[in-house]
C-alpha cells in the first residue's frame, strides 16, 4: 500500500515528531533527500520518546527504565551514551516494546550497509560530499 507523503504527517500523534516529518516531507518534495532523511529520523526519535512517555503513564516499567536512562543523559550532556540510545533505537523499539515488526527493522540494518558502501564510494572518487 502507497500512501501520500502528506496523510504520513496526520498519522503523527507527537507534535514534535509531526513538526519533523512535516519538514522531512517539504525537505524531500524540494529534492533535498539528505536533509529529509535527517528530518525523518529526527522525527522517529521524537515519536519514540513520545511513545514510551505514553508506555510509562499507563506504568509500563521497562518504558520507564528506557527514559530513565536517556534523561540521565541527556541532563549529563552526555554524548556517548546519547549516541548509544539513539544507535539502538530501532532494536528497542522492535524488542522491548513492539513498536515496530521484525521486517520493518531489517531495512535499518540494510541502509546502514548502503550509507557504508557509499561513503566508500565517494572517497575513492575523491568527492568530499
Amino acid at each position: 500500500m502507497i500512501t501520500d507523503l502528506n496523510e504520513l504527517i496526520l498519522l503523527c500523534r507527537s507534535e514534535f515528531a509531526r513538526s519533523y516529518i512535516s519538514e522531512a516531507v517539504s525537505c524531500y518534495n524540494a529534492r533535498a533527500y539528505r536533509s529529509a532523511i535527517i528530518a525523518t529520523w529526527i522525527a522517529v526519535l521524537f515519536d519514540f520518546i513520545h511513545k514510551l512517555r505514553e508506555l510509562e503513564m499507563a506504568g509500563d516499567n521497562a518504558a520507564r527504565l528506557k527514559l530513565t536512562t536517556f534523561d540521565a543523559a541527556r541532563s549529563a550532556n552526555d554524548l556517548k551514551a546519547s549516541l548509544e540510545f539513539e544507535r539502538n533505537l530501532v532494536d528497542s523499539a522492535r524488542d522491548d516494546f513492539q513498536l515496530i515488526s521484525p521486517v520493518e527493522a531489517i531495512g535499518r540494518h540494510q541502509r546502514r550497509r548502503l550509507g557504508v558502501q557509499w561513503l566508500g564510494t565517494e572517497s575513492q572518487n575523491g568527492n568530499s560530499g
